[in-house]
């Protein structure tokens, strides 16, 4: 391989491509010898244009790798944020959500298939649970409320001794809050089944709200608190159980006043945005603390772990 500024030749041979050479050989013939050769630009050209092929291949690929990648990785983290969130809301209480897999196919799919069969048994036996312990309750109060007629009529059977009646009455206070717990998991468990759905009908809530709180604006005052509402004479209506709704706001407002100390300001009021209605009941007490606020909405859960008062 000979350079072709090497050569001298007759007249200019200008090389085609930069660096490029002369492959030759020298042939003996008669009389002398003979210089065969071929310059090799097309090597250079072929081998610039294969680099250049190879190097448009490399990046075409990577860019199809790169966003093949995160098109994956968006779909699969699509998919698991909603296994993520639906198993969040599961673990709320809505037990009846499912995951709704993006495709049939794929390692995540089959994992929503298997987690929506492990959700469906799953509220079957929670849902069971709920029936047994509604039907428990149902059929103990019956022989209960017996043993409690029993124990008035001890208590106001004028034969009876003064410690028996005593004891009787006694007795027949322990009954009626053991009937009272049966009624409160009755009456749970036909909201969860939606059968209380049935007794739904027009309630104005400001009405329901005047009426408890001059019900219990009496027992504020006796505990040195202040019990107020900024309600509106007009009618304020909603869908629902008049009898529950007045129970919850009994429940809200009466919890108010036996946990707060004397000075407390307690304001039930109401305040109505587009399509909605907030009912709102404040205190100035020490409120709940901040490691039982998911808490406390369980069923059945009490910030005094000894129930030492009365409640559920």
């Amino acid at each position: 391989t000979i350079p072709w500024e090497e050569f001298k030749l007759f007249g200019t041979w200008p090389p085609r491509e930069p660096g490029e050479s002369v492959i030759c050989s020298w042939i003996d013939v008669a009389g002398g010898k003979l210089l065969v050769g071929i310059g090799n630009g097309d090597i250079i050209e072929a081998r610039e244009i294969i680099g250049g092929s190879l190097l448009v291949g490399i990046v075409i690929s990577s860019l199809v790798g790169v966003i093949g990648g995160i098109l994956l990785g968006w779909r699969a983290d699509r998919s698991i944020r909603q296994i993520a969130s639906t198993l969040d809301l599961v673990a709320n209480g809505q037990l009846d959500e499912r995951i709704r897999p993006a495709g049939t196919e794929g390692d995540l799919a089959r994992v929503s298939h298997l987690v929506n069969g492990m959700l469906d048994r799953l509220q079957s036996v929670i849902v069971r649970l709920r029936e047994v312990s509604g039907d428990i309750a149902h059929d103990l109060r019956t022989p209960i409320s017996h043993v409690k007629h029993t124990l008035d009529f001890i208590s106001s059977d004028g034969s009876s001794t003064e410690e028996i009646r005593v004891r009787a009455e006694s007795a027949s206070d322990e009954i009626q809050s053991v009937l009272a717990t049966f009624e409160a998991i009755l009456r749970t468990s036909e909201i969860e089944s939606g059968i209380g759905r049935s007794r739904f009908q027009n309630v104005d809530l400001a009405s329901a709200i005047r009426d408890v709180v001059d019900a219990f604006e009496p027992i504020a005052e006796e505990a040195g608190q202040v019990l107020a509402s900024g309600i509106a004479a007009e009618a304020v209506l909603v869908r629902g159980d008049p009898e529950l709704l007045r129970q919850l706001l009994a429940n809200v407002v009466g919890n108010a006043i036996q946990h707060c100390p004397p000075g407390t300001h307690i304001d039930v009021s109401i305040e109505q945005r587009a399509g909605s209605i907030e009912l709102c009941v404040s205190d100035s007490g020490p409120g709940i603390p901040e490691s039982e606020w998911t808490s406390i909405f369980k069923r059945h859960h009490r910030l005094q772990k000894e129930r030492s008062t009365p409640g559920f």
